[in-house]
């Protein structure tokens, strides 16, 4: 049973899925999920979910909690701190014991092992058992590697700043945009400060500690190896263990770790449980409503973002790429919240495979009953919507616009970067607008008077882009899986053809994803003559990257989203 909420936080209210047992008792064993940290929590999102289910399914009561500014919870991620999410978990822990929990295992992930570790070291007496997901063993290690993030951002875009330029700006009071994050310097300092080595947990503690490696002859790094070794010394039961898999935290392509999961579940002794399940109570937030839908016999799960008085016109946000429906930097949350403040409906969801949703991933271009089945949610739950806009972001663009035809429901589209890949067209992105820039790039020629480029290796680079960029077509689609995936261009036009509707393109001047899509627009017959269409709206936003990643990107895109379904 999968319970999405809503619930009061010391802050401000707090999205929550809990997976209770099936029966008319819940065990008085409680998991307390805590998050990894920024776009690895957004990565990690179907894993929790499907750990989560496995446990419940072993008579166990998980929690897996959106802490404040993050996820579906509420507040901005800038006005959140360390201090602002101790309190979160603790005040989830009371929940949870109010519900007949007498049992807390805090399980973390990534960063969110250093925070449910820090909370055990200052409230032992509410902690029987910490599970540590590949945890982050120290702060200032995890903050280099995410100010790093800016720093490629900044190279790319001929901007030279180093890791300490970045820490300077912080510790003198700026806030800092990181890959779409507002990071605050409280935030910042707080985590820095922390490492695993010098948090002191009670010996009552029992700590689970699984790593994930891609090879049989990799163990636990040093690091890892010492900290347990002084946990055990100081009469800490530690278990610790390494399981094969994929970093699914961290890939650009969807990944899992089965093992993982399974080794998590086996480590857990299940105990039977006489409480009684309590009725559980949540007050949604005016405009937000947790749904679950059926598709195909799958469950998924979505947000749905209701105003009081709503207009006739909805929008649908189809997700992309290795995430759930809150979107890299919470951008889907954030435009949802904008849209429905301005009275229109919005609804997000994790189709099958992905986020909080069950089933089986099949890929983007296979989620049309996932579609069907979240517009025919939406329509249910706000009757007076008439007409669905479906927004969607790279290869969840390319779906809406495969979908958009078949559904008379469907009168309008919002595409962002869609996802038109080849080989050949990667290719010819990279070489036309990758090195045509760093060759007038200021970065790009302070690199070779510094002596600092290394040329034999941009050379083999360079040589290989142009191979590629020469394949014939033919080969190409010779070498594809299936007769579907084998033109998503043509599927494009082809959808175009026949749907009749209005669209927005939102391109990015500064991504390849963009590039590409741009370069197929111009030689293509049918998309030469709907851009003479008024029906359809072409906008390009200077400088933005991939994802619009900074604020100022993202705010254009939802203004511009606003103003388009306006216009009709």
């Amino acid at each position: 049973m999968l319970l999405p909420q809503f619930l009061p936080g010391p802050s401000g209210r707090l999205f929550t899925n809990l997976y209770l047992p099936q029966g008319d008792q819940v065990p008085t064993r409680w998991v307390l999920h805590i998050p990894a940290f920024a776009e690895e929590m957004n990565k990690s999102r179907h894993m929790v979910h499907q750990q989560g289910k496995s446990l419940a399914l072993q008579g166990i009561a998980v929690l897996v909690p959106d802490l404040y500014g993050t996820g579906d919870s509420e507040g901005d991620f800038s006005d959140a701190d360390w201090v602002c999410w101790k309190r979160d978990i603790k005040y989830l822990i009371s929940w949870a014991k109010e519900r007949g929990a007498e049992e807390i295992v805090l399980w973390g992930l990534r960063l969110g092992c250093l925070l449910a570790a820090d909370v055990a070291d200052s409230t032992p007496e509410s902690i029987n058992q910490l599970l540590l997901w590949q945890p982050v063993v120290s702060g200032q290690q995890a903050m280099t590697q995410f100010l790093r993030l800016r720093m490629a951002a900044g190279l790319l875009g001929g901007e030279g700043e180093s890791v300490a330029d970045l820490r300077e700006q912080l510790n003198s009071g700026m806030t800092l945009e990181i890959a779409g994050y507002d990071i605050s310097p409280n935030l910042f300092a707080q985590i820095s400060r922390l490492t695993l080595n010098d948090l002191k947990l009670d010996s009552s503690i029992k700590v689970d500690w699984y790593e994930v490696v891609q090879s049989d002859s990799k163990s636990l790094n040093m690091q890892a190896k010492k900290i347990i070794q002084s946990w055990s010394e100081g009469g800490l039961e530690v278990n610790a263990e390494t399981v094969l898999g994929e970093p699914f935290w961290t890939t650009q392509e969807f990944s899992t770790a089965p093992d993982l999961i399974a080794s998590t579940t086996v480590g857990f002794s299940v105990k039977e449980s006489n409480t009684e399940v309590s009725v559980i109570e949540g007050s949604p937030w005016l405009y937000e409503q947790p749904l679950v839908l059926s598709c195909c016999d799958e469950r998924l799960l979505g947000i749905l973002h209701k105003p009081a008085s709503s207009r006739k016109r909805a929008v649908l946000v189809i997700v992309g790429g290795p995430q759930y429906r809150v979107g890299s930097h919470r951008q889907f949350v954030l435009l949802a919240r904008d849209l429905a403040a301005n009275g229109t409906p919005v609804f997000r969801f994790d189709y099958r495979g992905m986020g909080d949703s069950d089933g089986t991933y099949g890929g983007f271009d296979v989620i049309q009953d996932d579609i069907r089945s979240a517009i025919d949610a939406l329509t249910q739950n706000v009757p007076e919507v008439e007409e669905i806009v479906l927004w969607g972001l790279c290869d969840a663009a390319s779906a809406a616009s495969f979908y958009a035809a078949s559904d008379q429901r469907v009168t309008g589209l919002v595409l962002l970067n869609p996802w038109v890949r080849s080989e050949a067209g990667e290719a010819k992105a990279y070489l036309k607008h990758y090195y045509l820039q760093r060759f007038v790039s200021k970065a790009f020629w302070k690199k070779v008077f510094k002596g600092e480029f290394r040329i034999t290796s941009s050379l083999k680079s360079l040589n290989t882009t142009l191979k590629d960029a020469v394949v014939p077509i033919q080969s190409l689609e010779s070498n594809l899986v299936s007769t579907d995936r084998q033109n998503l261009f043509a599927r494009m036009e082809q959808g175009f053809k026949e749907f009749k509707g209005k669209s927005l393109f939102v391109l990015s001047e500064n991504d390849l994803t963009a590039a590409e899509f741009r370069d197929a627009v111009k030689g293509s017959k049918i998309f030469k003559n709907l851009l003479t269409q008024p029906r359809l709206k072409w906008v390009e936003i200077a400088d933005a990257d991939h994802t619009f990643s900074r604020r100022v990107w993202r705010n254009q895109v939802a203004d511009l989203t606003a103003k388009w379904l306006k216009k009709w």
